[in-house]
């Protein structure tokens, strides 16, 4: 059964505190869990104020379902937080 991997460093410019940007990341990581049934955390740039890094783990039947849905993930993202670029991701599949 593959695991499917998705790190994501995000920059959030107009940022400029840590309270405004946990605003935006905490209420993303909880919509990604419940839409995907997926982990999600923030795991690194926690003290930096326009940056983010999250990850996105999910576990599927066979590596094809976890690239499509790793995918999903990614366009969702991008459709419902158009103002947060997405500076890097690193997808695997294990």
């Amino acid at each position: 059964m593959p695991i499917g991997s998705l790190i994501l460093t995000l920059h959030l410019p107009g940022i400029h505190s840590l309270k405004a940007k946990r605003s935006i990341i905490k209420p993303m990581l909880v919509r990604l869990r419940k839409e995907f049934n997926v982990s999600a955390a923030e795991i690194g740039l926690q003290d930096h104020w326009q940056d983010a890094q999250i990850q996105i783990v999910a576990v599927g039947e066979n590596a094809r379902i976890m690239d499509a849905s790793m995918q999903d993930i990614y366009h969702f993202l991008q459709i419902n937080w158009p103002e947060i670029v997405i500076a890097n991701e690193t997808f695997e599949i294990i």
